[in-house]
């Protein structure tokens, strides 16, 4: 079993498996209102995030994750789950997401977070948190430019 993996359930390894390999929002927008980017230099993780919005909506959201597997996999969960969102149900999102990776029980993680829920079991590997919030973080960044 890749490392990435080894603290994932059979379904949550499926779930992640498929946002890797078929990333959502991926693609680059042509007129961003404000535009991301932040690294983790110590694992090689990057995340870009793009956001286009109208009337305070996140019209068109682009989510680049490189690096591992959980970086990939969270950035096209969180762009899925931004998409067409007011900036504060974004930003409460993220808020969302940030208390599920520092849970310490295995509450319920809100449905409002989509597929996110398949990153749940990261939470319990405090090394690897660093790689699913990343992506999350360089949404806050963008939205704090808008």
């Amino acid at each position: 079993m890749p490392r990435d993996f080894q603290h994932l359930d059979d379904a949550s390894r499926y779930v992640v498996e498929d946002h890797c390999a078929n990333p959502r929002f991926a693609e680059q927008l042509h007129a961003p209102n404000a535009v991301a980017e932040l690294e983790n230099p110590f694992c090689g993780d990057y995340a870009r995030v793009e956001l286009a919005t109208v009337k305070d909506v996140l019209e068109s959201v682009c989510a680049i994750g490189t690096g591992c597997v959980l970086c990939r996999s969270s950035a096209s969960m969180m762009a899925e789950v931004i998409h067409g969102r007011s900036r504060v149900e974004a930003v409460e999102l993220a808020e969302q997401f940030r208390a599920v990776m520092a849970r310490t029980e295995d509450d319920e993680v809100p449905e409002a977070l989509g597929d996110g829920f398949a990153l749940a079991g990261v939470s319990k590997f405090p090394v690897r948190i660093k790689c699913a919030l990343l992506p999350w973080a360089a949404l806050e960044e963008a939205i704090s430019q808008i």
